[in-house]
């Protein structure tokens, strides 16, 4: 985007700018309008159960709680990385990197599970509910991961075809998949939950904070994913259009899902099977799909510097 921007004739900090204040919108966003999204459950009589299934919640406390999800992450991420979008790529990889390896260590164990750690300490590093702040996206730990997307993103803006680096993910993602098999085997760094007898249990993965094994399996499958969504044959499938669509949306998309699918809920607040479930998300699909065609088109129409663009 900051390479895109500056052909066009954008100053370094008209692009550092234009970041520090969408990162702000993302923070802004997650505050006043995605969390009211997650209301909807109780406005329409489902209680907490969604929370409880899995274990009371690390931490502790009482009374309201302000949640911090993947909105605010991202949007602190954007902030910091908008002003060292200038560092060499070697001292951004390490950092990301960084991040990534201190979250591993420094997660604390299941013994100190129900500590009231500061609400700062929650906001930057470790999961869970602190007196006033629910926290499941700290900053440090998705501040590495959008590191790596920093660096890949550089990667694209010196190659001289935007094939050669897409093409490496295919072999980036082959070898995360690979580490992802051997260090599941032992549980892996930073996960707490061991592989269990069946497919699930193998697959359950620890998310919050992202443990190694969750980030080599996700990471993987991304990179086989976009290695494959690059390949010509790919790109001229009515299918990859559908999915380009949403794709160009994606703040649009997420906002809307999760307002559309919450009053979808209140048709079945008991929850239903697996079966009835993807139909349910496959409606919401469907309904979706014509709204972000729309959404891109709007946006598409209007200037470099439109307030919509922010969005």
């Amino acid at each position: 985007m900051a390479a895109a921007r500056e052909r066009e004739g954008w100053s370094s900090s008209q692009v550092m700018r234009f970041l520090g204040v969408r990162g702000a919108l993302l923070i802004g966003l997650q505050l006043f309008v995605e969390n009211p999204a997650w209301g909807l459950a109780f406005v329409f009589g489902v209680p907490g159960r969604f929370i409880s299934r899995g274990g009371p919640l690390p931490g502790g406390g009482g009374g309201l709680a302000v949640y911090f999800g993947v909105l605010f992450a991202l949007g602190a991420a954007m902030i910091i990385w908008a002003l060292i979008l200038r560092w060499h790529w070697k001292r951004q990889l390490t950092l990301a990197l960084g991040a990534i390896l201190i979250t591993q260590w420094a997660t604390p164990g299941e013994v100190n599970v129900h500590r009231l750690y500061p609400e700062m300490l929650r906001l930057l590093l470790i999961p869970g509910r602190t007196d006033h702040a629910l926290v499941f996206y700290p900053v440090i730990p998705w501040l590495g991961i959008a590191g790596l997307g920093v660096v890949f993103g550089r990667m694209l803006t010196v190659a001289s075809h935007t094939a050669i680096p897409v093409s490496r993910t295919a072999l980036g993602g082959v070898l995360l998949l690979l580490a992802f098999v051997v260090m599941r085997s032992g549980g892996g760094p930073g996960n707490f939950h061991p592989p269990l007898p069946g497919w699930i249990g193998y697959f359950n993965l620890t998310k919050y904070p992202p443990s190694m094994v969750f980030l080599c399996l996700t990471l993987g499958v991304n990179g086989l994913l976009l290695s494959a969504l690059s390949l010509k044959w790919v790109e001229r499938r009515p299918l990859f259009s559908v999915i380009s669509c949403y794709g160009r949306t994606p703040l649009f998309f997420y906002v809307m899902h999760l307002y559309l699918y919450g009053a979808m809920g209140w048709l079945v607040p008991t929850g239903v099977a697996p079966l009835p479930m993807l139909l349910f998300w496959l409606a919401g699909l469907v309904v979706l799909y014509p709204l972000c065609r729309r959404y891109d088109r709007f946006k598409r129409q209007g200037p470099q510097a439109s307030l919509w663009r922010y969005f």
